[in-house]
């Protein structure tokens, strides 16, 4: 947006540039010109009340200032940065990519317990960081407990261990989930698996021993 917004600076100071150079140039057209252009708008509106007049002019100047105020919002609001500074850093100035905390933070929520998934959106300014966390947690937990030890884990995480400020207060969205019993299962079913292939094994090895030491002890045929 900045880009669009430069572009139109430079197109406005060239009107200006030439209307400005022309009216000094030729004042009595440039005075001329702008009465023929008053006297056409007010035929324009001759046969209408001054209250429609007017509704109609307060209109136009709202949309004008609404437009001219998001053009001047987008132009000095902070874009969206890759990188972020390090506050607590003392030895030097320190900047951490934006990506690196949101993967290093959705990491860190995905290990709560009680958590399914979740996913982490860092939108990264100079001087910090905010954080916005969808959050899918299980059936039987809490909605209003987790999200609250969502939000302190992602504030922790940030401030004390990355080291990056939180411009605003964590936003935290959750959702409650469904936790299918082929998910349970495949979580049992490593360990379960584990202790079976042990058995296996250790019941395996002996009777591989006795054949190996059978081979051995076998007589050799006389001649």
């Amino acid at each position: 947006m900045n880009i669009f917004n430069r572009f139109l600076a430079v197109i406005g100071l060239i009107i200006i540039a030439l209307v400005g150079a022309f009216a000094l140039i030729f004042p009595a057209w440039t005075l001329a010109f702008m009465h023929s252009a008053a006297d056409t708008g007010h035929n324009l509106f001759g046969e209408t009340t001054w209250v429609l007049r007017q509704i109609i002019r307060t209109i136009a100047a709202i949309l004008f200032l609404g437009l001219m105020g998001l053009l001047i919002w987008l132009e000095l609001r902070q874009p969206n940065q890759k990188t972020v500074e390090v506050t607590n850093a003392s030895g030097g100035r320190v900047r951490v990519a934006s990506n690196d905390i949101q993967q290093r933070l959705t990491r860190e929520v995905e290990n709560l317990n009680g958590v399914i998934s979740a996913k982490v959106t860092v939108s990264a300014r100079n001087k910090g960081i905010h954080t916005q966390t969808d959050a899918v947690i299980m059936p039987d937990a809490d909605g209003a407990g987790k999200g609250d030890e969502i939000a302190q884990t992602v504030r922790s995480i940030a401030e004390q261990q990355i080291g990056v400020k939180l411009l605003t207060k964590p936003q935290v969205n959750v959702k409650i989930g469904k936790v299918k019993t082929n998910k349970l299962k495949d979580l049992l079913t490593p360990a379960t698996a584990n202790t079976s292939a042990g058995s296996t094994q250790s019941t395996a090895l002996p009777a591989l021993t006795a054949e190996t030491s059978t081979e051995k002890i076998s007589p050799t045929p006389n001649p």
